[in-house]
């Protein structure tokens, strides 16, 4: 667990970004942080260039790390401390069971700390993005399997596999995704 400056464990705290703070969905999610003990803090525009650490009360380096990127755009966020799973899993639980879906969200490391708010969302949300072509591929590559069993195309066969080869690579990148992605629409689709 990351400790607070004085020592302790870190408290339950989560940093919420680019919510409406008039809507009832916000009003809900923080009245069920609240419940929980989960701290809630708002973080504004103008903090998103601080360090992660800073904005969550925690020690941070002195080293200036390059996590310089884009802007991050309209986003909603959430950034919890290093408290219980089970806090958390309860947190997550009851935000679905409200209809309140939030793609992005993280718990802060011992890395993330020091990096800034705005590449923290800006890496959470290029995660998201892989996160989802893969599960895209996954759905693809069932697709052709069954296709395969009835037809036995033995191109079909072959790009399958090269799908699959994606699990034998250490550092998975959208390019990696997207080359075995179109690779087997070419053949699925002809």
């Amino acid at each position: 667990m990351i400790e607070l400056k004085k020592g302790g464990i870190m408290d339950k705290r989560m940093l919420v970004y680019g919510f409406d703070v008039q809507s009832e969905r916000f009003l809900k999610l923080i009245e069920i942080a609240n419940n929980l003990g989960i701290e809630t803090e708002t973080v504004k525009h103008d903090d998103i260039d601080k360090k992660v650490g800073i904005l969550m009360g925690v020690e941070v380096d002195d080293t200036e790390y390059n996590s310089s990127c884009d802007e991050i755009g309209e986003i909603e966020f959430l950034l919890f401390s290093d408290f219980e799973r089970e806090v958390l899993g309860k947190f997550t639980f009851e935000i679905k069971q409200e209809g309140i879906i939030i793609p992005h969200k993280a718990v802060i490391t011992p890395t993330s700390k020091n990096w800034s708010f705005r590449y923290l969302i800006s890496h959470i949300k290029d995660e998201h993005k892989i996160v989802n072509k893969y599960n895209e591929l996954g759905r693809l590559i069932k697709k052709a399997q069954e296709r395969f069993e009835k037809e036995n195309d033995v191109d079909l066969k072959e790009e399958i596999d090269f799908a699959l080869s994606i699990r034998e690579l250490k550092d998975i990148s959208e390019k990696d995704i997207d080359e075995r992605y179109n690779r087997l629409s070419k053949v699925i689709f002809k």
